[in-house]
């Protein structure tokens, strides 16, 4: 089971064409996934010309994301691997800049990336454990009790995140919760089977 933040994203122009046919509403999510593209080429951008400011390399960077068959392949479906992309570009964007020029708040976006690539799919959550080195970096930055303070949230921030649909998914997931019998009866107020919506509206179909 993914982590429901890409298919909140996706309700919206699932919802927005609900009275469409069934091919108009997939479209309509297609292209909303593929929006999610140049968001990754924009933070290839930025995150090459934080290495590089005076080169052209960011944008030679930026047109190769963009072009990269996998990722026009990916994207124009309906795939919660796409928002994976996106946080983890995030994530390496804002560990970047936060490289640069030791900041609190890199640090705090960083952790929110991580926490939220790791909510999407498993692999997400390779980034919550370097918060701690890129933490330990800062240590000569801050005053102790800010360095501590700034750490521990941030820290908290990506596990609880990671964790608040890791560990339900999993227990959701050995209950067989997907199978189309249960999956049409789970109640649309508890905000954990709101990524199910689009699966329960093709089984009652």
């Amino acid at each position: 089971l993914y982590g429901p933040v890409y298919y909140l994203y996706e309700s919206v122009p699932y919802l927005l064409f609900r009275n469409a046919s069934i091919e108009t509403r997939v479209e309509a999510m297609r292209v909303a996934s593929s929006l999610l593209l140049l968001l990754v080429v924009w933070l290839a951008y930025r995150t090459a010309k934080l290495i590089r400011p005076r080169s052209d390399w960011a944008f030679l960077l930026a047109v190769a994301f963009g072009f990269q068959p996998m990722f026009g392949y990916m994207f124009a479906g309906v795939n919660a691997d796409n928002f994976l992309a996106v946080t983890s570009m995030a994530a390496v964007f804002f560990a970047v800049r936060y490289l640069r020029a030791i900041s609190a708040k890199d640090l705090a976006w960083f952790a929110l990336a991580a926490g939220v690539a790791a909510m999407t799919k498993q692999p997400g959550w390779i980034f919550v454990p370097l918060i701690l080195p890129l933490w330990w970096i800062g240590r000569k930055s801050w005053p102790r009790s800010l360095w501590y303070r700034y750490g521990l949230t941030a820290v908290s921030v990506a596990v609880l995140l990671g964790a608040s649909w890791s560990i339900r998914g999993a227990i959701l997931n050995t209950t067989n919760v997907l199978s189309p019998e249960i999956i049409v009866v789970i109640p649309n107020r508890d905000w954990f089977t709101v990524p199910l919506l689009i699966k329960i509206d093709l089984f009652i179909r």
